[in-house]
């Protein structure tokens, strides 16, 4: 399937995210919201496409603002409109990002490959797993596992979905202990099954993790965007000192009180030395690890945490 549009969308995010960046360097605190704010819409003008890939380039077009947010705050201050108008559409890019849709359109292709003509499905199984190009799907449907077979990749999908509805963090939890619970299908002999979910049962990328880690990540750094925004509106109203706790925002400067999606607790907040601050989540890890950010670079999933530094 060819989405040339998806990576127009994702240069079209660091364009507009650079551009925030040169106007705020320049002084154009207003302008450089502006690109914020276009490269938000920009990005959820395909939260509704039923796709994993999508799915995952509307994350990925987040966490870009959100640095480009960060970097730009760490340098100047904006004003109270600007902080404003920035975090109802992080919170409404945040309402967008949702695995159960992208999990929606993965069972329907996944579908796709147990109903097409025979030549066809065969063809689309050889390009899942070159090894199997000459698979004879016609006498596999005459077996009697493979009814068995869709019908165990169709609950398998429902259960995805039906968890990935579930608030943070509970989705995590029910999520991660699925293919525990329904069981291995190559073991079952469910062939078709066992090439789709693959990645759900190997050990070196299990599909819950994968998954997981990009929702829960896109949602925490939303939320971490937010809080720094409301931290701001908090400093620009009480001479620059900082609230004790992220809670305490809550009414008057965010709507309500920001959770880390990881434990469900609120966003962890912790003063720099000198000035400035730190909003972080504990991350996939789950350990609070004081807001310590995870090094360019790495792929560490251990001793870090998701953090939004405003070093000024």
């Amino acid at each position: 399937m060819e989405l040339p549009h998806l990576a127009k969308i994702k240069k079209g995010v660091q364009l507009l995210a650079e551009e925030a960046s040169n106007h705020a360097f320049n002084g154009r605190l207003d302008e450089a919201t502006d690109s914020l704010l276009a490269g938000i819409r920009l990005t959820r003008s395909i939260e509704k496409e039923p796709l994993f890939i999508s799915f995952l380039v509307q994350v990925a077009g987040g966490a870009i603002l959100q640095r480009s947010l960060e970097e730009i705050m760490d340098r100047q201050t904006l004003s109270e409109a600007d902080l404003r108008r920035l975090e109802p559409a992080f919170l409404e890019m945040e309402g967008g990002i949702s695995l159960a849709r992208a999990f929606a359109g993965e069972r329907c292709m996944g579908l796709s490959v147990f109903q097409l003509p025979a030549p066809q499905a065969a063809a689309v199984i050889g390009t899942i797993k070159k090894s199997e190009s000459g698979f004879d799907m016609a006498a596999y449907r005459q077996r009697k596992a493979f009814r068995a077979d869709m019908n165990f990749y169709l609950d398998y999908m429902a259960s995805y979905i039906s968890a990935a509805s579930l608030p943070y963090p509970d989705c995590i939890a029910v999520m991660i202990e699925i293919p525990q619970r329904l069981g291995d299908p190559t073991s079952k002999g469910y062939f078709v099954s066992g090439l789709l979910l693959h990645d759900a049962f190997s050990a070196a990328s299990p599909l819950p993790r994968t998954a997981l880690s990009k929702a829960a990540d896109g949602v925490g750094r939303t939320r971490l965007a937010r809080a720094a925004l409301a931290v701001e509106l908090f400093r620009l109203a009480n001479t620059n000192a900082l609230p004790d706790t992220i809670s305490i925002l809550c009414p008057d400067y965010v709507s309500e009180i920001l959770k880390d999606p990881y434990d469900g607790q609120p966003l962890r907040l912790r003063p720099l030395p000198r000035r400035g601050f730190v909003v972080y989540s504990i991350g996939p890890d789950r350990t609070d690890d004081r807001g310590t950010p995870r090094p360019k670079g790495t792929n560490l999933t251990t001793f870090y945490d998701l953090t939004f530094t405003v070093g000024r």
